[in-house]
């Protein structure tokens, strides 16, 4: 019985093989542009993983203690929970399983919401901002190789002795 769990994990351990696509990031721009964002911006990652964590504790702490004094007996149950509620808020994903009865509650609920709304927007800003300045350098980038192997065919024809007008005239008299 337990045989099958396991060899249904081991097999959902294959989708990480997905992963290898990051071999190719230098094939693919647009890729190589994210990774290089990510590896930029690991401190403010770390920073909005860490102000979520706090939060978290805090306010699921805060909505299980005064959830405790609920007399209708639904809302958030104990302090697991309540990190569940908390995340779940911060993110505003929202679903609706959990979620506060008390005017305490309802505070802390709001409180919740739009600490998780300003937490994941400053470094959102500050991400983005990293990958714009990527773009454009990558751009500039590409912009200077297509110059410089444009010019270098029109070396190589020049050095072959033909010249462009030279061309056209084969292809008139053609």
């Amino acid at each position: 019985m337990h045989l099958h769990y396991i060899v249904i994990c081991l097999q959902s351990i294959q989708i990480l093989r997905i992963f290898k696509i990051f071999q190719y990031a230098s094939l693919i721009d647009g890729l190589m542009v994210m990774m290089l964002t990510l590896k930029a911006c690991l401190k403010e990652l770390f920073l909005l993983v860490m102000y979520l964590l706090i939060a978290m504790f805090i306010f699921a702490t805060s909505v299980s203690f005064l959830e405790l004094q609920s007399e209708m007996g639904v809302g958030v149950p104990d302090c697991v929970y309540g990190y569940w509620w908390a995340i779940i808020t911060m993110t505003t994903v929202g679903y609706g399983d959990f979620y506060p009865s008390t005017v305490g509650g309802y505070f802390v609920g709001v409180l919740c919401a739009i600490s998780g709304i300003i937490l994941t927007a400053l470094p959102v800003a500050i991400i983005g901002s990293h990958f714009n300045v990527y773009w454009e350098h990558n751009r500039k980038r590409r912009r200077l190789l297509f110059a410089a192997l444009k010019k270098k065919h029109k070396q190589k024809n020049i050095s072959a002795g033909t010249t462009t007008s030279d061309i056209s005239k084969l292809n008139s008299q053609e």
